[in-house]
């Protein structure tokens, strides 16, 4: 295997308003390239849980098949006046990011979504303008484009070149919020490539250093796929110990954190999910907590460096 990294990344807008930078390394891998499976199949069935209202607090399932999921979101984002492509390119990673388990980034992302097109946040159309071309880095500014669409558009141009140049990265500023890192990585290794994508958000800090109570970072996600003799091996994780999104649904449950995974605005530990929506707001700790946040720390400095590069997007200058 072959590895080498090479350039930086950044940017896009997230779902609330903020931005999110995000990179793309890909190099060759040179041998087995394993057996290719597609990235999803249409005809397996989506499991959603509803909790039924009105005194019963049994679940009821239903089953609902993959194709008819990504349609109906297709619609509902064509009708808002997003283009066919890129409505089809964000409904089916938010399909695939339920599929893999990540409720909090799949369908239910869908409504801020639509209100962020409504708003002008995100993009109806268009296209990334590049910034800078050479053989494996690439720079675009996504002008606020659907982040799943321009993520995939930036791995077909990624995987292309690396398959030529023997490696390629892609950074991107000015996307909108690009979902679930691991829904785009499958069919990267299943052309035997491997692959890394990070993000960052500049204008958003809920995340307090290690040894520290005041936010500094986004949880800095970072994934990485690669292929092997059977299924890819695929990673995504967060450089906190859980993201903002699921915070967001717990507090909104009336539920706790499983453990101690926040810092009230004190910087006192707290399993409270609700100690980030104080005044002053509390954060949540880097992956390890309090006695071996200095881990989850250091990856999320390694993702600042990697998604702010481009000295216009980043946090001295998150305006843009």
């Amino acid at each position: 295997m072959l590895f080498r990294s090479v350039g930086q990344g950044r940017l896009a807008r997230g779902a609330a308003g903020g931005r999110e930078g995000w990179r793309l390394s890909l190099s060759r891998l040179r041998g087995a390239r394993g057996t290719a499976r597609s990235a999803h199949d249409l005809t397996r069935d989506s499991r959603l849980s509803a909790r039924r209202r009105g005194g019963s607090d049994a679940r009821m399932i239903l089953r609902i098949p993959v194709s008819e999921l990504v349609a109906l979101a297709r619609s509902v984002l064509g009708r808002v006046g997003l283009e066919d492509d890129k409505a089809l390119a964000v409904a089916e990673v938010l399909v695939e990011a339920d599929l893999l388990g990540h409720a909090t980034h799949g369908l239910a992302l869908l409504a801020p979504y639509l209100g962020e097109i409504e708003r002008g946040g995100m993009a109806r159309s268009g296209e990334p303008r590049v910034i800078a071309d050479f053989p494996a880095v690439v720079t675009w500014d996504g002008g606020r484009l659907p982040g799943p669409w321009l993520v995939r558009r930036a791995l077909e141009l990624a995987m292309e070149r690396a398959e030529r140049n023997g490696l390629c990265a892609v950074t991107i500023r000015r996307s909108h919020h690009i979902a679930c890192l691991a829904a785009f990585l499958r069919p990267v290794a299943e052309r035997g490539l491997v692959a890394i994508l990070t993000c960052s958000d500049p204008a958003v800090a809920t995340v307090a250093p290690f040894g520290g109570r005041k936010g500094l970072f986004t949880p800095n996600p970072i994934a990485a796929a690669w292929p092997t003799d059977g299924d890819p091996i695929i990673l995504d994780f967060s450089a906190s110990i859980t993201t903002n999104a699921l915070t967001k649904r717990l507090q909104g449950d009336g539920r706790r954190f499983p453990g101690t995974w926040a810092l009230d605005a004190a910087g006192v530990p707290t399993d409270d999910p609700a100690a980030l929506f104080t005044e002053p707001p509390g954060t949540l700790l880097p992956t390890g907590g309090v006695d071996h946040g200095h881990k989850g720390f250091a990856l999320a400095l390694l993702v600042e460096a990697l998604t702010s590069a481009d000295r216009k997007s980043t946090r001295l200058n998150s305006s843009h």
